[in-house]
């Protein structure tokens, strides 16, 4: 089986003519004030109190109904994604993979039928390559996500390629619109310091806290959240309301995915409720109170078990249309130092080392590239190309042609229901 797509004269994959991007948007009337400041500042760094809305409305010169009403809008519409925590499976212990399969046409819908059904697959996209089904699992041990690979390959009847993380270089990028309807692509980086892992001395009795700040904002490249238009970071530096030094030490003692951390994932999946007090209503699902739900959201900030809290945009909905995994044969003495390099490149939202499966796959170095259309990645993968000129041996790019299924971790597996709470109605759980 050939994996090599069509390619032009320089090597790159695609279709050549016209873009077939994603889910090409509908007809929208064009964003709000209120809408547009809200996702270009809250992509992270939903703050962590008793009633963040009213929080954040105050912020943005509007009220807490008026904000919530928005929110469901903006998800309604797919403008958003989602909204709520972006968990690290790995760092809560569990495990994931990206694996790629070669689908015959006549097969392609029932077998993304078959994959969507899976609680394991948390992402699937058809991309312009022999290799034209590309999903991520998400297990919670090494065990499940070997059973979830075998279990795909006993219902579609095909080959399964794996390709799990060896090196991350970077991951996330953040969206700003401007006021005449204009997009950037902002780089966004976690960068955990001593003073993150470590919680403000002050924390004692109730009423006090500690400033969040420093862990519940992303920090580009000059260590400054990219916060357009000089909003205020107040909101994210409100004081947790009533946690002990002991409960918080407790909290950061290990990141080792517990039943109540499996439980708030699962809580969660779906984001956040849009209620006044989200955090409370996912507290009374898990039959704990708002501030374990939220002294445990912060602590798992803190130690990247989260990497970030807020609005995650649509990104092809807003106009970010041309999207492209390219993927590069680099010398293997030298792909750490170039894919930091690569990973530095603005446009580049995740960037990581892979297995090679040879002989049907020569890559190791995947760098995802966006742009308002195919030839702005076309552009963005020369840049990349220039920069790893004499260590590479071929790449390819292979465009994003359609979101099978988009959905947050899930701890689960083939047994256990993982349904979350759905933005506007909280599910009743056990306690933990």
């Amino acid at each position: 089986m050939s994996l090599k797509a069509g390619t032009d004269a320089a090597g790159r994959g695609g279709q050549g003519e016209g873009d077939t991007s994603p889910t090409p948007p509908s007809p929208r009337s064009p964003l709000s004030e209120l809408e547009r400041r809200f996702i270009n500042r809250y992509q992270g760094g939903f703050p962590l109190v008793d009633r963040p809305f009213a929080a954040v409305a105050g912020e943005l010169g509007s009220d807490e109904a008026t904000l919530i009403e928005t929110l469901r809008g903006l998800l309604a519409s797919g403008v958003l994604s989602r909204f709520g925590p972006l968990f690290d499976a790995e760092r809560l212990g569990g495990r994931f993979t990206l694996a790629a399969m070669a689908v015959p046409e006549a097969d392609f819908d029932r077998v993304a039928a078959q994959l969507t059904a899976l609680p394991e697959v948390a992402h699937n996209y058809r991309r312009d390559h022999a290799l034209n089904m590309w999903f991520v699992l998400a297990t919670p041990s090494e065990r499940v996500l070997r059973e979830a690979l075998g279990r795909i390959r006993d219902l579609t009847g095909l080959e399964v390629l794996d390709f799990p993380k060896l090196a991350e270089y970077h991951l996330g990028f953040w969206l700003h619109l401007d006021a005449a309807g204009g997009l950037g692509v902002r780089r966004w980086e976690r960068r955990l310091s001593s003073a993150d892992l470590r919680l403000a001395p002050e924390v004692g009795e109730a009423g006090s806290g500690a400033n969040w700040g420093a862990t519940a904002l992303p920090a580009g490249r000059d260590g400054v959240a990219p916060v357009p238009e000089g909003a205020s970071t107040a909101g994210c530096n409100q004081a947790l309301d009533g946690p002990t030094t002991h409960d918080l030490d407790q909290s950061l003692a290990s990141l080792t995915a517990s039943d109540f951390d499996q439980a708030l994932v699962s809580a969660t999946a779906g984001g956040l409720p849009l209620v006044p007090e989200p955090y409370a209503a996912v507290a009374k699902a898990l039959g704990v109170s708002g501030n374990r739900v939220r002294q445990r959201l912060a602590a798992l900030l803190a130690l990247g078990g989260i990497r970030r809290i807020g609005a995650v945009p649509n990104h092809y909905r807003l106009g970010l249309r041309g999207n492209g995994m390219t993927v590069w044969d680099i010398e293997d003495e030298a792909v750490d130092r170039l894919g930091a390099a690569v990973a530095a490149l603005e446009g580049v939202s995740h960037c990581y080392r892979r297995p090679r499966r040879l002989p049907l796959w020569p890559y190791n170095l995947f760098a995802m590239l966006h742009g308002r259309d195919r030839d702005e990645v076309r552009a963005a993968a020369d840049k990349v190309a220039a920069l790893v000129a004499g260590h590479c041996r071929g790449h390819d790019i292979l465009f994003s042609q359609a979101v099978l299924k988009k959905t947050g971790l899930r701890f689960a597996d083939a047994r256990q229901d993982s349904a979350g709470i759905s933005p506007d109605k909280v599910v009743k759980r056990p306690s933990c």
